[in-house]
């Protein structure tokens, strides 16, 4: 029994000694990065560069190469390299996109990890390759109702481009692109923000009800797309707020209680916007001068004015003036109206004020030997828009610088002195006045 023991004690310690042996021939080995290159020497983002690397392990077979790319200190391409057997040769493309916040002139640092199947493994860093912002001649607005705007770079500011200034809407839907077939950069919206986007994302809604925007512009180091122009409190009348009708046009539809005092806020030189046939001062408010019911009130900022109608309005209830010569009393005074009925500024919604009685308070300017449209020629319809009208040679009574034309219209003399009247329509008798009216 104890020669048995004796004997397995024996193999194992020649076991161990054998082991012992072979752990100390093996040799351990760690790659070798022989080199590594990038080129070329300036990139433009959203382009590729190439990596050339020789990776070498002399013992071990290698393993994988693992590649990451930093720029700005943030990792931008990561990637791993399959490698086989003990020599390598890489040579490889990769892209360094374009991205929120890129700068000009960075340098890309390329950071490289060769493993061996050991999991040995050897580091270098390469910092190369200058990077350069994309510069465009000109991107593209394009609107979710089918428009495009043009945006052209900033002068003093290569990052901004800009639209053309002019009136636009303060609440759009757009996405900025580099090509109008959508082949190059899109910017649209992703996770709620501006930002790189495919064909298929949503249009970014750009609003802000508190901006008259004159220029709309886009920021390609930001990728924010932003209004410039005036920036106003909100306009309200009660505290209801004026949203865009137009670029050019704000517009509010609310109801009204005759003699009710309304607080109006956020318009600039208010009482020359007001029309003084619908309201008049009370202290620090104004008083509604018109029948009860609901309104369409429309700010034109050019002229700093606000028209008011009832758009469904018909006669009895009120009348309407259409024609030339005639703008309402804003200041600085001028003529607006013509025969059509697109906008506020073309025609007149003419205030009932009594049973048979209506009244408008107008600027008139009578202009002779120049154009037709330079004359004072207008006439009252029973609505807004063509259809019944009234004929003025139904009238006892002009007053003096009017006179009834063949057509029906109300046309004017060389006795119209150029002023602000309030002209006034009675039915019965059938008589027109016109009084002259001292402006604000």
């Amino acid at each position: 029994m104890k020669k048995i023991n004796y004997s397995i004690i024996a193999l194992a310690l020649a076991a161990g000694m054998m082991s012992c042996s072979k752990s100390s021939d093996e040799q351990l080995s760690t790659p070798t990065i022989v080199s590594a290159t990038l080129s070329p020497s300036s990139l433009t983002y959203g382009d590729s560069l190439e990596l050339k690397a020789v990776v070498h392990d002399e013992i071990t077979p290698l393993s994988t190469l693992e590649v990451a790319f930093e720029v700005d200190g943030v990792i931008v391409q990561r990637q791993s390299i399959r490698t086989k057997g003990n020599n390598v040769t890489v040579d490889k493309k990769f892209l360094i996109p374009f991205a929120k916040g890129a700068t000009e002139g960075t340098k890309v640092t390329a950071y490289l990890t060769a493993i061996n199947i050991d999991g040995y493994e050897a580091k270098q860093s390469v910092v190369a390759v200058t990077m350069r912002r994309p510069v465009f001649e000109k991107l593209y607005l394009q609107m979710k109702n089918g428009t495009t705007l043009e945006l052209t770079p900033r002068a003093g500011n290569a990052d901004i481009y800009e639209s053309v200034k002019d009136y636009y809407s303060n609440n759009i839907f757009g996405r900025v692109v580099s090509k109008k077939d959508l082949t190059g950069y899109i910017w649209a919206m992703v996770d709620s923000k501006m930002d790189l986007a495919a064909d298929t994302d949503p249009f970014f809604n750009l609003n802000d009800p508190t901006m008259i925007p004159d220029r709309i512009i886009f920021n390609t180091k930001t990728f924010e797309l932003q209004f410039e122009g005036v920036k106003l409190d909100p306009m309200t009348f009660n505290g209801n707020q004026f949203t865009v009708k137009k670029p050019g046009i704000m517009q509010l539809t609310m109801s009204l209680v005759q003699n009710q005092l309304v607080d109006i806020k956020g318009f600039s030189k208010l009482d020359a916007a007001i029309d003084p046939d619908f309201f008049v001062k009370d202290g620090d408010k104004y008083k509604f001068l018109g029948e009860s019911g609901s309104y369409y009130f429309q700010y034109h900022i050019d002229n700093n004015f606000i028209y008011v109608e009832q758009s469904s309005s018909v006669y009895p209830n009120a009348l309407w003036a259409c024609g030339v010569g005639m703008g309402k009393p804003m200041s600085p005074l001028k003529k607006t109206t013509s025969w059509n009925w697109n906008e506020p500024t073309d025609y007149c919604f003419v205030r009932k004020v009594g049973a048979t009685k209506y009244q408008l308070t107008v600027y008139l300017k009578h202009e002779t030997g120049l154009s037709w449209s330079d004359e004072v020629n207008f006439k009252f319809f029973n609505q807004k828009g063509w259809g019944g009208e009234f004929d003025t040679r139904t009238l006892k009574t002009l007053p003096n610088g009017f006179v009834a034309k063949s057509d029906g219209n109300v046309g004017a003399t060389t006795d119209l002195a150029e002023g602000v009247y309030k002209l006034t329509l009675d039915l019965d008798p059938a008589v027109m006045s016109l009084d002259a009216v001292k402006i604000r």
